[in-house]
């Protein structure tokens, strides 16, 4: 389930032309990639677009999750070292996890993507995820996979939700 969640909120802030992996683990298995981009060049022939074009990015990318306990350290490595050895380029590994992760040991593993990779790095731990899912745009998302009752979201926007008004 925290693959959907953040495969939700990755469409959502970080890129919206990506596709879950799939396959069982016998056909070769996600080979560390929870979902990927798939190439379009609309943001260069529609610039200044909004919806699905204005969140598409030309760039290649892959997103890992991992409900794994901490430390984590060793999981990102070797989730970094199957992605990039395998299967088309990346620029960018986005990694989600459940727990958190200091913000020294995300720096040194982003550095660690970018010596052994030449890829760039974003972590997003426990904390971000869970922010993230507060936030007005995405807190059906914690309600759809997390039954968050509409009596919790902040700010009154469960009024908004339960009735299809746009909050102020």
């Amino acid at each position: 389930m925290f693959e959907q969640i953040v495969f939700q909120i990755a469409l959502r802030r970080l890129s919206s032309n990506i596709v879950p992996a799939t396959g069982p683990v016998s056909a070769g298995g996600d080979q560390g990639r929870d979902a990927e981009s798939y190439y379009t060049n609309l943001p260069h022939e529609l610039p200044g677009a909004g919806g699905f074009v204005g969140r598409a990015t030309t760039e290649p990318w892959a997103l890992a999750a991992s409900v794994q306990k901490p430390p984590l350290d060793g999981k990102i490595r070797d989730d970094l070292k199957s992605i990039c050895s395998r299967g088309e380029p990346v620029r960018k590994v986005a990694f989600f996890a459940v727990h958190e992760i200091p913000v020294a040991a995300r720096h040194r593993l982003q550095q660690h993507a970018r010596d052994t990779y030449d890829v760039a790095l974003d972590v997003f731990d426990g904390q971000a995820v869970a922010g993230m899912l507060a936030q007005g745009d995405l807190v059906w998302i914690a309600q759809r996979f997390l039954d968050l009752p509409s009596a919790m979201i902040p700010d009154g926007r469960a009024r908004h939700i339960r009735t299809g008004t746009a909050p102020p």
